[in-house]
C-alpha cells in the first residue's frame, strides 16, 4: 500500500485523537513509536489493517465509524 495511505491515517489520529492515541496504536501494532513511511514509499498492506484494527480497539468503535472519522 502507498506510503500516503499511512500518511493520511496518521494525520487523522493525530488531529482527532492526539499523539498518545497514535503511539498506542503504533506500539499495540507492534511498532516503534516512531515507525514513518514516506509518502511515496510502501508499507504492507497488513501492517496498516493491523493499525486501523488495533485503532479500532482502542477508541473502542467499528471499522465502518474510523472510516466515518475521514468524511468529517
Amino acid at each position: 500500500m502507498k506510503g500516503v495511505i499511512f500518511r493520511c491515517l496518521r494525520e487523522l489520529v493525530l488531529e482527532k485523537f492526539g499523539e498518545d492515541v497514535w503511539k498506542k496504536t503504533l506500539k499495540e501494532s507492534n511498532l516503534d513509536e516512531n515507525f514513518n513511511v514516506p509518502p511515496v514509499g510502501f508499507v504492507e498492506d497488513e501492517v496498516i489493517l493491523k493499525i486501523v484494527q488495533n485503532l479500532c480497539k482502542i477508541l473502542n468503535v467499528s471499522l465502518e465509524e474510523v472510516a466515518d472519522l475521514f468524511e468529517d
